[in-house]
């Protein structure tokens, strides 16, 4: 790279015109060429977009782990009703114990006798209670939901019932 002093030797301009202006230049040449604090100065810039991408990291993996545990549990409530283990309230409660965290979670036990009767389990939470950093908010993600449903077992006795009357 070509010094300020180079510029003025070589220049076509006559030096007299020149040297005052390259007598200015020449503290900024050397302010310029100085490259200590670089590296920080680069770090600095770069913090942001790092701690940003861990921040979204963590949110989507502890979004992704509750939204499993939210899918177990809808799953497994909905099998101990199928089975007739429990009612739909227990299954309410049950379905709370088996979910992670501090929460607020939307539990609701649905139970039809139609021709094939089911259950379906659906649990719903908020993404500002299941995010840290509140990214999952940013990415127009407001909800996790999780809906699970069964064939509910009909025993013998229950279809002898339905049968004769």
């Amino acid at each position: 790279m070509a010094s300020v002093r180079d510029i003025v030797r070589t220049s076509i301009v006559p030096q007299r015109v020149l040297g005052e202006a390259a007598r200015r230049l020449l503290p900024l040449h050397r302010i310029f060429r100085d490259d200590r604090g670089s590296a920080t100065v680069e770090h600095a810039l770069w913090l942001p977009v790092f701690a940003s991408l861990i921040g979204v990291s963590i949110d989507a993996s502890l979004s992704f782990h509750t939204h499993g545990r939210m899918w177990d549990a809808a799953r497994e409530t909905a099998r101990r009703v199928a089975v007739g283990e429990m009612t739909g309230e227990q299954a309410r409660s049950y379905a709370a114990r088996l979910l992670p965290g501090n929460a607020s979670y939307a539990i609701d036990v649905v139970e039809t006798s139609d021709a094939m009767p089911t259950v379906t389990v659906s649990i719903v939470a908020s993404s500002a209670d299941v995010s840290i950093f509140g990214t999952l908010d940013l990415l127009t993600i407001e909800r996790l939901s999780t809906v699970y449903s069964m064939r509910r077992e009909v025993l013998p006795e229950e279809d002898e019932e339905e049968t004769s009357s």
